[in-house]
């Protein structure tokens, strides 16, 4: 459960939605909300997702011998390889245990011959 702290911690654009472990509307609407303000950390073109953080290695492009990461701003979709569908970064399943595909624009996630989630229509 959500506490106050928390989300006004989303308001203020200083913390994500891991929406992986929350199913609060209440939550990932402040979560977009301040993302289309661009407020807090939706403010920079290199905020980087803990999990992505984290996990490195597996799907942030780095930089050797430079802790940059490179061209992150421009993963947005992340494409569930099992089921073949296409999620936004504000929609709840964008970070499913089988959303290991990233494409950088709507268009490729077509091309890939993904489908667009029905929930968060990308």
């Amino acid at each position: 459960m959500h506490n106050a702290r928390n989300k006004e911690l989303l308001k203020a654009g200083l913390a994500w939605n891991y929406k992986k472990y929350s199913s609060d509307q209440e939550v990932a609407a402040l979560e977009e909300q301040a993302r289309q303000q661009k407020i807090g950390v939706w403010g920079s073109q290199n905020a980087i997702a803990p999990w992505q953080f984290r996990n490195e290695g597996k799907s942030v492009a780095t930089i050797k011998n430079n802790s940059q990461p490179a061209d992150i701003e421009n993963i947005i979709y992340h494409g569930n390889v099992r089921n073949k569908k296409f999620y936004k970064p504000s929609c709840r399943h964008y970070n499913c245990k089988n959303c290991v595909k990233e494409f950088t624009s709507r268009e490729k996630a077509i091309q890939a011959r993904y489908e667009p989630c029905g929930t968060c229509k990308p």
